[in-house]
């Protein structure tokens, strides 16, 4: 390495260690380039300012409309301007629907100096509508429709209302033929883009606008099956909580057209170029024909919204009320914008965060103005553009039967919109999830488990911190109580996400004992390490022999031997031998797997045809196996519920078993528990989509002739074995729920789950008494309940929960076509 140059002066020798000092024979050496300079293209420039539009205050938004459209016609005859302008315009529409107004006042500026390249431009986006409804995509052809709603006031004639009246007339057809669910949908398309043709640069439209609202009327008022099933709360009906969302903008809009279509909320941009546009060519509006048949359209995307409110309970207005049109127009905005851009959250919390840049200047309060000052700050509207946000996110994500994307993906919207601009955002979250958990009582079984996946997860990103000293007085109500369940759920979730010691070190001393020592140890006892369990060392010696891969008949003869010396014991020791048997090999296997999830399923896979045996033994057996499982994993039921999901995956599980299980375990006590949902809902959902799958999966038409008759007759014979397993298993669960609501058990409560009675105010709910003050600030001295009262108040939570799970699954089977012949498991509300 002698000839490596390591520094000091010249290569050429001398010292000068560290001269910077250039020499003239330094310029015989390589020259050195400079970064070629990037020159930005005009159409690049024109997609710049076009794609920041409205979403700042410091630009002044008619001067950048205006800017835009002059670029853009001035270079018309530009190939690359003109076609990527138009395919930019395209864009925007479906991925940015704030901007849609704005977008249309382009293209309205446009218009006035050159007419063809507007044409061209609507031409465009009719054949794109029209594509839309042949993917099914009603989503793009709404939004489609509402940039033709804002460019009104160019268009010859009638303009977008033919178009509006065959929509509403196609659903009316719909509706008759039976076809309930896309006709709500088609005629929430019409009456969702209404307002902005009314603040559209048209005139005269109030009774083509009429004539659409009374045309829809007898459709909209059409109840959907689903409907009592699908109430967010039970005993909530203020607010219009749980009113179809369509039925909602219907009254909105009627009332509107009253009162004279005000619409002050929506932006305007057009304003200062009014006499322009108007003086401008008018436009014919493109046909769009509509699809005779809309079968394409996936069913689960057009069940009827219905209304959800995370602020209901609140004195101060911060977001619209439900009769106010503002309050439908704002939510389906921020809905479209997080479905259209479901791809990238990080784009949507940004919009989100921006809403009050896209309407009107005074629709909204300053951003981060405290609660408690907004009607202090308000010089006009008190509506907070961060609690719109919010709301409709949340709307999404308990959103009934499901949401339209995986509650995950809203999870991150609501972290990153946080992260963001926390100031503003964590204020509106304290609200809302107090807002839920204040009502937890009344709140729909499901959405309380959505309630607790999102919070738990939540809490992690920000480092678990919470103030849980609000709620140390529901400390003191048995853990079967909405609020106590809730609680001890977000812990149990939020160990999952870490580990016990740092959850333990978030939490004030009153919540240390919901967490039990178990929780700490890095792996569960394995009960049969202790000597005062019967038969421990014989037990060691089979966990021994599944440790080093023993054969199979060795392993047998173990067990047999086992079998044997339990049964010497007597039933006074062990009732059943061979449950006792079962027990020590599903435990052993927990034990061996008890590192990862990959240990134990390896370990199921190697014992799988051993576990079949053993579930086929007995018609208890496979609710013994879970029994097993669970009883390992008591302090951590979320990593059992796992376990017991690969089991039924391997079919060592059959679905009845788990449910039947979860119905008896704990006596009905085990429906406030999230790993008992989880277990359940995960098997009736399996079960769901197997049929689903071999409904989808059956030939049709003429590829039958192409399949051998035998093949066939096997398929058709597997979808009816499965469309019975579901029937079964929903008159299994349901019917289970039914009596469990009807005779909930007498089982003794722990004493530590006493639930302390008020003196001073006894003649309240018992769910709302509890250790503190009142609102007065008096003492509550608390009294100890009798063991019948008690009970009495076990029993009650028990039908409470009994009859939530109940409604949900019907909810759940419903939505399944064909499950229920919708009459023995209905729920009244």
């Amino acid at each position: 390495m002698s000839d490596y140059y390591r520094g000091g002066g010249r290569p050429g020798g001398g010292g000068g260690y560290g001269r910077k000092r250039r020499y003239r024979d330094e310029d015989d050496f390589e020259p050195r380039y400079s970064r070629p300079r990037y020159e930005e293209t005009l159409f690049s420039r024109i997609r710049k300012e076009t794609l920041t539009l409205a979403e700042t205050p410091l630009v002044k938004t008619e001067d950048a409309i205006s800017t835009v459209a002059k670029n853009v016609t001035d270079n018309y005859e530009d190939e690359e301007v003109r076609r990527g302008f138009m395919d930019l315009v395209s864009q925007l529409v479906i991925e940015q629907p704030f901007k849609i107004p704005f977008v249309a006042c382009v293209v309205m500026l446009i218009n006035s100096t050159t007419p063809e390249l507007a044409t061209m431009i609507l031409e465009e986006m009719a054949k794109e509508a029209a594509q839309d409804l042949e993917k099914g995509e009603l989503t793009s052809f709404k939004l489609r429709l509402r940039f033709f709603g804002c460019l009104q006031g160019i268009l010859e004639g009638e303009g977008v209302f033919p178009t509006l009246n065959n929509v509403v007339e196609k659903a009316r057809i719909l509706q008759e033929n039976g076809e309930l669910e896309i006709s709500l949908e088609l005629v929430k398309i019409a009456l969702i883009n209404l307002p902005y043709i009314m603040a559209s640069p048209a005139i005269d439209q109030r009774e083509k606008a009429l004539e659409i609202i009374e045309k829809a009327t007898p459709i909209v008022h059409k109840s959907h099956a689903l409907k009592p099933l699908q109430k967010p709360f039970t005993n909530i009906d203020e607010y219009e909580i749980g009113t179809p969302v369509v039925q909602l903008l219907h009254q909105q809009l009627v009332a509107e057209s009253e009162s004279g279509w005000d619409l002050l909320f929506l932006p305007r941009p057009w304003e200062e170029f009014r006499d322009r546009i108007r003086e401008s060519q008018k436009q014919k509006m493109p046909a769009m024909e509509l699809p005779e048949d809309f079968s394409h359209v996936p069913a689960d995307s057009i069940i009827p919204e219905h209304f959800f409110s995370v602020y209901f309970s609140q004195t101060v207005e911060t977001i619209p009320p439900p009769n106010n049109i503002a309050c439908c127009i704002l939510r389906d905005a921020v809905t479209d914008t997080a479905d259209t851009l479901n791809f990238n959250r990080l784009a949507v919390a940004r919009f989100l965060i921006d809403i009050d840049c896209y309407f009107a200047a005074d629709a909204f309060i300053k951003r981060a103005t405290p609660y408690d000052r907004v009607q202090e700050k308000a010089k006009g509207s008190t509506w907070k553009s961060e609690d719109v946000a919010v709301d409709a996110i949340f709307a999404q994500l308990f959103r009934l039967p499901k949401p339209k994307h995986k509650m995950v993906y809203y999870h991150s919207v609501l972290t990153e919109i946080c992260k963001l601009a926390p100031a503003a955002i964590a204020p509106s979250l304290g609200r809302a999830i107090r807002c839920l958990y204040n009502n937890l009582e009344s709140l729909d079984v499901e959405l309380i488990n959505r309630f607790v996946d999102w919070f738990s997860h939540h809490l992690s990103n920000f480092g678990f911190t919470w103030k849980w000293a609000e709620w140390v007085q529901h400390l003191a109500l048995p853990n079967i109580h909405p609020k106590k369940a809730f609680i001890i759920e977000t812990l149990e979730k939020e160990i999952r996400l870490s580990f016990t010691g740092r959850i333990k070190s978030t939490l004030p001393d009153e919540y240390q004992s919901l967490l039990s020592p178990g929780k700490e140890l890095d792996t569960p006892v394995f009960k049969y390490d202790l000597p005062t369990t019967p038969l421990a060392a014989e037990a060691q010696g089979i966990l021994t022999l599944l440790k080093d891969r023993k054969p199979e008949e060795e392993l047998d003869a173990a067990l047999a031997s086992l079998t044997e010396k339990a049964t010497a014991l007597g039933s006074e020791v062990i009732a059943d031998p061979a449950a006792f048997a079962r027990d020590v090999y599903v435990q052993s296997i927990c034990h061996i797997g008890s590192k990862s999830l990959s240990h134990v399923l390896s370990c199921i896979e190697r014992c799988k045809s051993h576990l079949l045996r053993l579930g086929a033994e007995a018609p208890l057996a496979r609710r013994e196996i879970i029994a097993s499982v669970m009883s390992y994993w008591a302090d951590h039921p979320g990593v059992g519920a796992n376990v017991v999901d690969k089991l039924l995956n391997y079919s060592i599980l059959t679905p009845a078993s788990v449910v039947e299980w979860v119905l008896a375990e704990d006596s009905g006590r085990s429906l406030a528990r999230s790993h008992a949902w989880e277990m359940v809902a995960t098997t009736i959902g399996k079960v769901n989509n197997r049929v689903k799958q071999l409904v989808a999966a059956k030939p049709t038409g003429e590829a039958v002739d192409d399949i051998a008759p035998e093949v066939l007759e096997a398929f058709n014979q597997t979808l009816d074995n499965a469309k019975i397993e579901q029937k079964q298993l929903a008159e299994l669960l349901l019917g289970g729920l039914r009596d469990l609501a009807a005779n909930p058990p007498n089982v003794e409560v722990p004493e530590e789950e006493e639930n302390p009675v008020t003196e001073q105010n006894g003649d309240q709910p018992m769910e709302d008494q509890v250790v503190g003050q009142n609102d007065a600030g008096d003492i509550i001295i608390p009294k100890k309940l009798t063991k019948e009262e008690r009970l009495e108040e076990q029993k009650r939570w028990i039908k409470w929960w009994a009859e939530n799970w109940k409604k949900t699954f019907t909810r759940k089977f419903k939505v399944e076509e064909g499950v229920l012949d919708g009459t023995e498991f209905d729920v009244t509300q």
